[in-house]
């Protein structure tokens, strides 16, 4: 894996493990890597899980789910995701700026239902699903206000 992507950064960790920004070597191109915590599962019950969430991504479809491109396990047995680099803020650190006027929420919340609901109809419930890792990006607040 190291001869295909470099680390660009570490942004964050949360429960569910580290996300790190990714450049593809070759192609110059920005993603994102997901490298996940076990909570005490066997390495290959971790893996399994990343393996199916990466299946359900890519099955799913849908614009407002990101792509996952290569899910694997490094050489330490811990399982990673690499995945759409997306530009954005999440719904906790939008929500510190402030209560948006109700015009400006209808938008993002149908951003979010949207995807969930697509996710849910392939009967997948999301085990970390709060407002620091949901993402709207600059789309989700587009206006269709004239």
């Amino acid at each position: 894996m190291r001869d295909r992507y470099g680390v660009v950064e570490h942004p964050g960790s949360g429960g569910m493990g580290d996300v790190f920004e990714l450049e593809r070597t070759v192609l110059k191109l920005r993603l994102a890597l997901k490298r996940l915590a076990s909570h005490g599962a066997s390495e290959s019950a971790a893996g399994e899980r990343s393996l199916r969430q990466a299946r359900t991504a890519v099955a799913t479809g849908h614009e407002g789910v990101v792509e996952v491109f290569d899910p694997g396990v490094d050489a330490t047995g811990v399982p990673f995701l690499v995945m759409e680099l997306l530009a954005g803020t999440s719904l906790r650190r939008r929500s510190s700026l402030g209560a948006p006027a109700p015009a400006d929420v209808i938008v993002p919340a149908h951003g979010i239902l949207e995807p969930l609901d697509a996710v849910h109809a392939r009967g997948v419930a999301p085990r970390d699903l709060k407002p620091a890792n949901l993402l709207l990006v600059p789309t989700t607040f587009a206006s269709t206000r004239p």
